[in-house]
């Protein structure tokens, strides 16, 4: 809940923008273009928190060899955030541990802005910038 408030008040999404589901262990939003995921299991284990980009590419077979050296590349830039696959999927999380919530929102919106930030740096690893 204190990640919806947040999201509400200062990242200005609406409350029909944000979803349940799996038990209430996970919950989706969108904040501009991105589509996020974040998972939190208050009875099972109260202090991990892990919020998701999921599906950032599909991996295309021939250049496979390509996207695990971006996602290497990437991962080794961020103390927080790693650039996994799932499947056949691109997915980029920030996960921590949270014993004390008073500052939520403020880590609320640093591992937002990690997973921008590790977005756009995956782009232009793409793009062939970096």
């Amino acid at each position: 809940e204190k990640l919806k408030r947040y999201l509400i008040c200062s990242k200005g999404i609406k409350d029909s923008d944000f979803s349940y589901f799996r038990l209430n262990k996970l919950a989706q939003f969108t904040i501009g273009s991105n589509n996020y995921m974040a998972e939190y299991d208050s009875v099972n284990d109260p202090a991990f928190f892990r919020i998701m980009l999921p599906i950032v590419e599909t991996i295309d077979e021939a250049k496979r060899d390509q996207i695990l050296e971006r996602i290497v590349k990437v991962s080794s830039s961020y103390k927080v955030g790693k650039v996994i696959t799932v499947g056949q999927n691109v997915w980029i999380s920030a996960e921590v541990f949270i014993y004390n919530t008073d500052k939520s929102d403020y880590l609320f919106a640093r591992l937002i802005d990690v997973l921008d930030s590790m977005l756009t740096q995956y782009r232009e690893c793409c793009d062939g910038k970096q």
